[in-house]
């Protein structure tokens, strides 16, 4: 994730990392890097000999996307999928500080919400800008999270997904608070059920002698922008301690082991049902594997 963050705080840089996928992807000695070879090879050369004038410039730029479109094609239709989420395909506000901010606000929006939604938090500058926008839009979060688990097939999350409905069904009932709790249990039966024991405390513990923030920079990208904000969900929280130290923000522990009016509202509904959503996603992508 270091290299990650480092490399693609550009636009350009964005365009780097998908060709590097794009190379992993491809065989070199496959049907689709010959004609790569053969087709936009000829084109850049043509690009890069050409003078510097405007109407060679244009032919040479058209020649050349006319030749990649056609190579695109040949590309595997899940490869984009595994790229990115289909929510947040060609959002100009996505960039690696965005989703560190996210991330330290325990918020994703990996695979929901919808784009609009995920774009508003994206440029949002603060926490309390991100967590009105959760708030205000817990309704249609709810939805979209909805949408997004009907997508999913891993036999493994089907309890998961059963009851992240019937939390859904009781935020559009009204009852937001009994949601946030049923959420928060199926989030942590959903690592249990997944990683175990010694998986789950790798994404939950706070401990730096197993997780620490710098560990956390180390993850895929995809990895960080599930798991990196479940982490820092889990954060420490003393059930002793008095009511003025309960966390406002969503927190595991707290809706766990403290029942208040600080912890249980509208903003932290939306948050941990986007968590578990997008940790389904995560999980029916067997993204999960590839990480561990």
């Amino acid at each position: 994730m270091r290299k990650t963050i480092a490399a693609m705080h550009t636009t350009a840089a964005w365009s780097a990392d998908v060709a590097a996928g794009l190379n992993r992807l491809i065989d070199p000695d496959g049907e689709l890097a010959r004609r790569m070879r053969e087709v936009i090879a000829p084109s850049l050369n043509r690009l890069l000999s050409s003078q510097l004038q405007v109407h060679a410039f244009q032919e040479t730029m058209a020649d050349y996307w006319r030749s990649w479109s056609e190579q695109v094609r040949l590309i595997p239709f899940d490869f984009w999928g595994r790229a990115f989420p289909p929510n947040l395909r060609g959002l100009d506000d996505l960039s690696i500080d965005a989703l560190q901010a996210l991330a330290a606000d325990a918020i994703t929006i990996y695979y929901a919400p919808r784009p609009a939604i995920a774009a508003r938090l994206l440029r949002a500058e603060s926490t309390a800008q991100r967590r009105q926008i959760l708030g205000r839009d817990l309704e249609r979060i709810a939805t979209d999270c909805n949408t997004a688990l009907d997508d999913l097939t891993a036999p493994e999350l089907a309890e998961t997904v059963s009851f992240t409905r019937k939390a859904i069904a009781a935020i559009h009932d009204g009852h937001c608070e009994s949601a946030q709790a049923l959420l928060c249990s199926a989030l942590d039966g959903a690592l249990w059920t997944v990683y175990g024991r010694e998986g789950r405390v790798v994404y939950t513990s706070h401990n730096p002698n197993v997780t620490t923030v710098a560990d956390l920079e180390e993850w895929d990208l995809r990895t960080f922008m599930v798991m990196a904000p479940i982490w820092h969900s889990y954060e420490h929280f003393d059930p002793a301690s008095t009511s003025g130290l309960i966390p406002r923000t969503f927190a595991r522990h707290a809706t766990a082991h403290r029942v208040s009016r600080r912890q249980f509202n509208r903003r932290n509904t939306a948050q941990v049902l986007l968590l578990v959503t997008a940790f389904c996603a995560y999980v029916d992508a067997g993204a999960h594997q590839s990480a561990r």
